[in-house]
């Protein structure tokens, strides 16, 4: 495979693929797509990936962690990423890194919280943490009590779509959060476009009732 130069997509969802099998894939220099959803990855000794990357599919894997191989500051051109359906507990503060990405979907993981440098994606604009663990105890945050999704990812990023959806959070609690009212604001003059243009919209508060 790693002769294959001028490759640019490749989707090998659905095989019995481990995490070594995916050595060939870092000298694909011209790869953009790529997609092993579906396969047996793990976290640990995950491959450099190609530099010119624009989209990562690895849905239903065995990822424990977002591989900080996927985090490199290299990947300038990496877009979206789409982390659903594996066993994420931890996204490590290097994901601020990737500057580019603009879509993540980490639904049906085991995420309690993100770190603070998720505020350093500045064109992050889609953002999908259904079915995870994202709960409060109170909403007088501290440094005892950490607010789960910081405030830099409201007022930092370019965030217009969150989904929330089977978490424990209502969205009173979700209305509490430092930096919130920033997002609302910046969706509702968002959806005033979409109207006006006669655009579908939705006002829905990122899944939660």
């Amino acid at each position: 495979m790693s002769q294959l130069a001028e490759l640019k997509s490749l989707n090998i969802e659905g095989n019995q693929l481990a995490t070594r099998s995916l050595a060939p894939i870092s000298k694909l220099s011209k790869l953009q797509t790529l997609n092993v959803g579906e396969n047996r990855l793990h976290s640990e000794a995950f491959v450099p990936l190609p530099a010119k990357i624009k989209q990562l599919k690895l849905p239903n894997n065995s990822l424990a962690t977002m591989p900080i191989q996927m985090c490199d500051a290299t990947l300038k051109n990496l877009e979206k990423i789409d982390l659903s359906f594996n066993n994420i507990a931890a996204v490590p503060t290097a994901i601020g890194n990737l500057a580019a990405l603009s879509d993540l979907n980490l639904d049906s993981n085991a995420i309690t919280s993100l770190p603070r440098e998720i505020g350093h994606l500045k064109k992050l604009k889609s953002l999908s943490l259904k079915n995870n663990y994202i709960s409060v105890k109170s909403t007088n945050f501290d440094d005892a009590n950490p607010q789960p999704l910081p405030a830099e990812l409201f007022t930092e990023t370019s965030l217009m779509d969150l989904n929330l959806h089977g978490n424990k959070l209502g969205s009173t609690q979700l209305n509490e959060f430092e930096g919130f009212e920033a997002f609302l604001e910046r969706r509702k003059q968002s959806k005033t476009k979409a109207l006006y243009g006669g655009a579908a919209t939705s006002m829905s508060l990122c899944g939660l009732t």
